[in-house]
């Protein structure tokens, strides 16, 4: 009896890796050693982009495999760095060739803004062509976290899985689950558009931690509204809002986390101690137009150039902090409160002192 493969797991396997094919006639390197810059000998043009064929080989030989066996049920190839034109392509092959795919995790794959590759909305192009095929009919679950797909392409892949006959997840979930544990899954307000209507549509979830995972206010606000819409869900911290301690030092809490975790401790009566040292709850207001900063502490001017410094200074943003205080003057049986290590500075400090001299009988450990 023959037995076909159907399962595997390839992540973290650099299948991303570019290959230079060979050097076109009549270009040769500036420097004589193999790299860039690049110089046309007939004219002497000059350009950083490599004029040959440059592919992912390891990507595209697992697809090809992949798209010859055609029996895999489950794939992941997270963490690859195939978020790229080329390793959007080898996705779109992978759904086209496996009408059998049930559950695929493409999620991790950005490259970075260093590489002249990094084509997150050409990466999710390619996913979008392979799902609208008619190979992919076979899809309940993909995971497209951690790719930083643009909120243009973030939609059309909202659209596509509104219309899909089965798929029920972009975000690697089932769609029916009770509990949802997705702190430091996920990465920024891209993702938040995502996984968001996932939430709305499931109804049977009740718990969802989505925190960690750089959320802005825009997307905490948003997530905030759906949470006071269903009544099924009670949390989107993982809280039971019976506790009387919480510690949540040292999470990677954002400022638009802050706003998360106010919301549910403000109506928790028994919340005794609360622990918040040691995170980001105050974030920069940027000019019009900017984004950033990134993981290499580059900010995206408003056409989309990266630059390493801003055209003026930036000032704090302190609804995280704002919404920690107005939770401090509505928590009556809070003891204890830990702000340290929050850069809050003198407008945060300001906001905190006000709420503890409203609940001045109450609180009587503080740090910031």
């Amino acid at each position: 009896m023959v037995r076909a493969l159907t399962s595997l797991n390839i992540s973290s396997n650099n299948l991303g890796e570019i290959v230079k094919g060979p050097l076109p006639e009549g270009w040769r390197s500036k420097f004589d050693n193999n790299a860039g810059p690049w110089i046309r000998i007939a004219d002497g043009h000059e350009q950083e982009e490599y004029p040959g064929e440059e592919k992912p080989e390891g990507a595209v030989a697992i697809a090809n495999a992949i798209s010859t066996l055609g029996t895999f049920v489950s794939l992941n190839v997270s963490s690859n760095a195939l978020g790229t034109a080329a390793g959007g392509e080898r996705i779109r092959d992978i759904l086209n060739g496996n009408s059998m795919l049930q559950h695929l995790d493409v999620s991790d794959n950005y490259v970075g803004v260093d590489a002249h590759l990094s084509e997150p909305s050409k990466f999710a192009q390619g996913i979008a062509d392979g799902l609208s095929a008619n190979g992919a009919l076979a899809l309940t679950s993909l995971n497209i976290f951690k790719n930083h797909i643009p909120r243009k392409q973030a939609n059309s892949l909202l659209a596509i899985l509104k219309e899909h006959p089965i798929l029920k997840s972009l975000c690697g979930n089932k769609g029916n689950e009770a509990e949802l544990q997705m702190s430091g899954k996920m990465h920024g307000p891209e993702d938040v558009v995502l996984l968001a209507p996932e939430i709305l549509a499931n109804r049977t979830l009740s718990t969802v931690n989505i925190l960690a995972n750089s959320i802005g206010f825009e997307q905490a606000n948003a997530l905030i509204e759906i949470l006071k819409r269903k009544d099924s869900l009670k949390t989107l911290c993982g809280f039971s809002g019976k506790e009387t301690v919480l510690d949540l030092s040292d999470k990677g809490l954002s400022p638009g986390c802050g706003l998360l975790v106010a919301n549910e401790v403000k109506v928790n009566r028994a919340l005794r101690s609360l622990n918040v040292s040691r995170n980001k709850l105050v974030s920069l207001h940027l000019p019009e137009g900017w984004s950033g900063p990134d993981e290499d502490g580059e900010y995206a001017n408003p056409a989309g150039e990266n630059q390493i410094s801003l055209p003026q200074a930036p000032q704090p943003a302190l609804d995280g902090i704002i919404a920690v205080a107005d939770a401090i003057k509505k928590s009556r049986m809070l003891t204890f409160l830990d702000l340290s290590e929050n850069d809050i500075e003198a407008e945060g400090a300001k906001c905190i002192a006000e709420a503890i001299r409203m609940n001045v009988s109450h609180v009587r450990f503080c740090r910031f």
